[in-house]
């Protein structure tokens, strides 16, 4: 799972660097995207737990541009 963390939280780094206006309240949001993305490229088996992913992705993202500030 821990493969997986890493790279939504890669995808979804893009995607907030794409974004004209980004905002941190976006961040769930663009989990939705990135996970949903994965999932319909096979990338997350339907097994998975999506809310706990998604909280992951949240708060390593929120990590993410804390630091970067």
């Amino acid at each position: 799972m821990e493969d997986l963390i890493n790279e939504l939280v890669s995808a979804a780094k893009n995607r907030m660097q794409t974004q004209a206006e980004f905002s941190v309240d976006l961040l769930p949001e663009i989990a939705d995207e990135v996970i949903d993305e994965f999932s319909r490229d096979g990338l997350i088996d339907d097994d998975e737990d999506v809310e706990t992913l998604k909280a992951n992705l949240v708060s390593r993202l929120k990590n993410i541009n804390e630091n970067s500030n």
